[in-house]
């Protein structure tokens, strides 16, 4: 009996010991599933399945992460990054052209991670860091997202190029970051391809507002406060409404078989007197043209009576902006290009017309520009702001300012309320986010009458 019980106990003691091993499982001890598409259509970084493109370096010296190769069974080496906060992968001396490709892929494993973000870098046409040319976009995951992040298991991104919105041009793709939180990052099968296949729901908002609350008439937004909308379906408009949720939260308007679609806000009309452009974002996965009515109601505020004025806008493929499908377009139209609206007093209605396609929309709204400033953005690229999703600190690399001027550095959260403000002596400045709450940032650099903006999201 004594001999059976320590057996017994030899055996639960081991089991118990298995058991624990599986908890705290750090490093994957199978491959991520081999890629099956065809090589003819894909540009590699990095994977056994193809051939790969140079990479000039996997961890740039500017990144904060520790980089080594890791071997899978015998012979299946992949990148482990530990400490990552996030980590440059640079392909600069022969930028990418990704302009055929429909799918950028990676494979992750993590142990520890909750959130993994994804950066592309385009360089421009001069095919070089800044010049003011260059566009970037970082996409976020998390646990509640597609795919969503989980430990101890491979999971496989593919990834709509379209959803990179901020990057207007693909020809000459340049870096790729990974963002986390200090944790630990195993990558494999890096590479864009082209699928063939078209995408016909959003998965990724639109960006995000950047003008301030105080310059804002919002009629639909999540970045602001709304004013009452009477429909967003008028009985007498040729559209199926409906919400369509993007990830857990982003709330947008999905309009099915549209013709015209009549959004109403009669019963407190809109004053836009003070305001110098409209705002959309739409999202088309079938449409080739779009129009846009605006419509005021003239003195005594109502439909009718002989002072009705409108304006309808039309946009294709070779308009600015083009219409094209699997992407948000952004639309920041100036008031004045309404040259049939006599008045915008009493505006009264909106009517979106796409000839029976389905639209996606967020973000309408009026706005102003702030008043003797001017947006550097189309002068020059003044400064860059990193990392995009900030959290402890935000570093500003200032490029260049006008000689003599001085130089401010201002960073303002979405209601406009100015939480930091210095003036800037040095080309590379920190700025602490400890204190700031979890959210959406706006950094300014200002020099004489003239000031560029960007975007950082703080999180902790």
């Amino acid at each position: 009996m004594k001999n059976i019980t320590t057996k017994i106990f030899i055996f639960l003691c081991c089991l118990s010991s298995f058991s624990l091993k599986l908890a705290v499982a750090s490093d994957p001890t199978t491959s991520a599933p081999a890629p099956t598409q065809a090589a003819a259509n894909v540009i590699s970084l990095f994977s056994n399945a193809y051939s790969n493109v140079t990479v000039d370096t996997w961890s740039a010296v500017w990144d904060v992460a520790d980089l080594s190769n890791y071997v899978i069974g015998t012979s299946d080496s992949v990148k482990k990054y530990s400490n990552l906060a996030y980590c440059g992968i640079e392909f600069t001396s022969q930028t990418i052209d990704a302009t055929n490709m429909t799918y950028f892929h990676t494979d992750l494993w993590t142990p520890d991670a909750a959130t993994f973000s994804i950066k592309l870098v385009d360089f421009g046409a001069d095919g070089a860091y800044g010049g003011g040319d260059d566009t970037e976009q970082e996409l976020a995951f998390n646990a509640t997202t597609s795919p969503a992040i989980v430990t101890n298991t491979w999971i496989s991104f593919d990834i709509p190029i379209a959803n990179f919105t901020n990057m207007t041009s693909k020809q000459h793709i340049a870096q790729l970051l990974y963002v986390s939180a200090s944790n630990t990052a195993f990558v494999d099968n890096i590479y864009f391809y082209n699928g063939g296949t078209t995408v016909t729901e959003p998965t990724t908002s639109a960006p995000l507002p950047t003008p301030l609350q105080t310059d804002v008439i919002s009629l639909f937004s999540n970045a602001y406060n709304n004013v009452p909308v009477d429909t967003w379906s008028a009985s007498w408009d040729a559209a199926d409404l409906s919400n369509y949720v993007i990830g857990t939260g982003d709330s947008v308007k999905k309009y099915s078989s549209l013709v015209f679609c009549g959004i109403e806000f009669t019963s407190q009309t809109i004053d836009a007197t003070n305001m110098t452009y409209f705002h959309t974002d739409i999202w088309t996965p079938d449409a080739s043209t779009f129009g846009m009515k605006l419509v005021d109601f003239g003195a005594d505020g109502a439909f009718g009576g002989g002072d009705d004025t409108e304006q309808q806008l039309d946009y294709n493929a070779t308009t600015s902006p083009a219409i094209v499908t699997g992407s948000w377009i952004s639309f920041d139209i100036p008031l004045s290009q309404f040259t049939g609206l006599t008045s915008m007093a009493h505006m009264a209605q909106l009517i979106y017309v796409a000839g029976g396609s389905t639209v996606y929309v967020d973000n309408v709204y009026f706005h102003k520009l702030s008043t003797g400033i001017q947006d550097i953005q189309s002068v020059s690229n003044l400064f860059k702001t990193y990392p995009t999703l900030a959290d402890a600190t935000i570093n500003v690399a200032l490029n260049h300012a006008p000689s003599g001027e001085p130089v401010t550095l201002t960073v303002s959260n979405m209601l406009g309320k100015e939480v930091y403000n210095q003036t800037v002596n040095n080309q590379l400045s920190g700025i602490s986010t400890i204190d700031l709450p979890s959210g959406l940032y706006l950094i300014s650099i200002r020099t004489g009458n003239v000031i560029q903006t960007q975007k950082v999201i703080v999180r902790h």
